[in-house]
C-alpha cells in the first residue's frame, strides 16, 4: 500500500483554511536632513608650522514612521518619531616639530586635540573629546596614538514601540511547585533606552623603507570598550532561575506592571483583556536595552607598493583586520563571554589584496577578498563555516585635461563584484531564518556596474 500526504491544505475544510488565513502588510519611511558649515586653516605660525583650526555647526533632522495594517490576529498600528540634532565641533593641530626645526630623534612631533558638542532633542546633550600625538624620530618612521570618547544615541527604530508584542509561555523554573512558571515575554522597541558610550585608545606605526622605494607599511592596534550597548536579549530556557539575567526578569510582577505591559503592546495569544488574565508568575523584558558590556581589541595592518613599469605604474595593496578579542557581558551580572568567530559575530581575519596598473588615463584592477572560517556553535554538533573568497575586477579610463575643458575630470568604470558568482558558505541561520549568516557576508553574487563620474 502507498501512503501519500500532502500539506497544501487541500483535505483542510475551506472555512478552517479562511479562519486561520491572513496578510501582513507593513510600511516604513526613513527620512534624514543635514545642514553644516566647516571652516579651517592656519591661526598662527609656531616652531613646527602652522597651528590649525577647523571649526563646524552641524543640524540633523530625522525621521522615522511605520504603518502596519489589521490583520485577522492583530489590530492596525502606525507610529511617528522625529528628534532633531544641533552639533559643533572643532579640532586643533600643534606641529611642534617639522622638517623646519627638526632634531635628532625628533623629525616630527605634533600634538592634535578635538571635542564634539552634540544637542538632542530626546536625550539632553553630550560631549566627545579626542586627543592624539604623532612622531616622527626619523623621516621614513612614525608612531602614532589617540584616545578618545564617544556616544551613539538609539536609532529611532529602537525607540518606536507600536510594534511590540508580548506572548505568554511556560518557562522551567526549579523553584516553582509545578517545575515552571507562566510567564509573561515582552519584547520590541523601548522608548526610553538611553545612549550607549564607548572609550578607545589606538597606538600605530607607518614605515617606509629607503632600500625600497615605493613600499609603505603601516600597523595600528586598536582597544574600544562599549558601556551601556543597545541591544535586546536573547531568550534562553533558564532565564527564569540563572542570576545572569536577574535585569530582566521580574518575578511575581505587580497587577500594575502586567497591566502596562499589556496595554502597550500586541498580545500574541488574544486581546488585551486575555493579557491581563494571563496571571503571570514572572515577567521577562526582553525590549532593546542598555545592558550590554563590549570590548574588543584588534590589529589593523595596510600596505602599498608602487613601482615604474615601461608603460604606466604597477599598485600592490594588502590591507586587513586581525581581531583578537571580541567579549560581550549580555547583562551587568554576566561574565564576558567571546563572541569572536561565532555564527552572526565578527571573524577574527579579514583581507583585501588588489593589483592595479595605471597607464594614460587607462587603469584595471583586480582584488581578492577574503574572510576567514569559523565556528557555528548554534548547531548540535558544531560545525565549520568554511572561509569565503571573492574576486573583484575593474576597468576604468579618465580623459586626460588636455583633451577636452568640458570633458576633464570624466571618467568611466566597468566594475564586477564577485566575478565568479561565489555563493557565500551555507549556515544554518536560526536568528532570521535563511542559509547563509548576513553579517559576514551576502547572497547578491556576481554585480556588474557600469558607472560615469564628472569633476568640476
Amino acid at each position: 500500500m502507498l501512503l501519500t500526504t500532502t500539506g497544501d491544505g487541500s483535505f483542510t475544510n475551506a472555512a478552517t483554511l479562511n479562519a486561520i488565513r491572513t496578510s501582513y502588510r507593513f510600511w516604513l519611511d526613513s527620512q534624514l536632513q543635514t545642514a553644516d558649515i566647516t571652516a579651517d586653516g592656519p591661526l598662527v605660525d609656531i616652531a613646527g608650522g602652522p597651528l590649525k583650526l577647523a571649526v563646524g555647526v552641524e543640524r540633523r533632522n530625522q525621521f522615522f514612521s511605520t504603518t502596519t495594517l489589521a490583520t485577522s490576529t492583530a489590530p492596525a498600528t502606525s507610529n511617528a518619531l522625529s528628534r532633531s540634532v544641533l552639533s559643533a565641533f572643532g579640532e586643533l593641530v600643534a606641529p611642534v616639530f617639522s622638517e623646519k626645526n627638526a632634531l635628532p630623534a625628533l623629525a616630527r612631533l605634533e600634538f592634535s586635540a578635538a571635542a564634539r558638542y552634540e544637542d538632542y532633542s530626546t536625550f539632553g546633550d553630550a560631549t566627545t573629546p579626542k586627543l592624539g600625538v604623532l612622531w616622527s624620530p626619523l623621516e621614513n618612521l612614525s608612531f602614532r596614538g589617540t584616545w578618545s570618547r564617544a556616544v551613539r544615541p538609539p536609532t529611532l527604530s529602537d525607540l518606536d514601540t507600536s510594534r511590540n508584542q508580548a506572548e505568554s509561555v511556560p518557562l522551567p523554573n526549579p523553584t516553582a511547585a509545578a517545575g515552571a512558571t507562566p510567564t509573561l515575554i515582552w519584547q520590541g522597541g523601548n522608548s526610553t533606552v538611553q545612549p550607549e558610550r564607548a572609550r578607545s585608545w589606538t597606538g600605530g606605526l607607518d614605515f617606509a623603507p629607503e632600500r625600497i622605494g615605493g613600499l609603505t607599511l603601516g600597523l595600528t592596534y586598536f582597544n574600544t570598550v562599549f558601556t551601556d550597548r543597545i541591544q535586546s536579549t536573547g531568550l534562553t530556557e533558564n532565564i527564569l532561575s540563572d542570576p545572569t539575567y536577574a535585569a530582566v526578569v521580574t518575578h511575581n510582577p505587580t497587577a500594575a506592571q502586567v497591566n502596562y505591559v499589556c496595554t502597550h503592546s500586541s498580545y500574541i495569544q488574544g486581546t488585551v483583556a486575555d493579557c491581563l488574565n494571563s496571571a503571570p508568575g514572572a515577567l521577562v523584558d526582553l525590549r532593546v536595552r542598555n545592558l550590554a558590556t563590549l570590548q574588543t581589541d584588534g590589529i589593523d595592518f595596510n600596505s602599498r607598493y608602487q613601482h615604474p613599469l615601461p608603460l604606466g605604474q604597477l599598485k600592490l595593496d594588502l590591507n586587513g583586520t586581525w581581531l583578537l578579542r571580541f567579549r560581550q557581558a549580555e547583562t551587568p551580572n554576566a561574565p564576558l563571554t567571546s563572541l569572536l568567530n561565532t555564527q552572526n559575530e565578527p571573524i577574527n581575519l579579514r583581507m583585501r589584496a588588489s593589483a592595479g596598473w595605471e597607464f594614460a588615463g587607462f587603469g584595471a584592477a583586480v582584488a581578492a577578498n577574503f574572510a576567514n572560517s569559523y565556528s557555528d556553535t548554534s548547531s548540535v554538533p558544531q560545525r565549520r563555516i568554511d572561509s569565503w573568497t571573492t574576486v573583484d575586477v575593474q576597468l576604468r579610463y579618465e580623459i586626460p585635461e588636455d583633451f577636452s575643458k568640458w570633458l576633464r575630470g570624466t571618467r568611466i568604470e566597468l566594475n564586477a563584484r564577485n566575478v565568479f558568482n561565489v555563493d557565500p558558505p551555507f549556515l544554518d541561520n536560526q536568528v532570521v531564518g535563511i542559509g547563509y549568516d548576513q553579517e559576514n557576508a551576502n547572497p547578491y553574487g556576481r554585480v556588474l556596474s557600469l558607472g560615469l563620474r564628472k569633476i568640476w
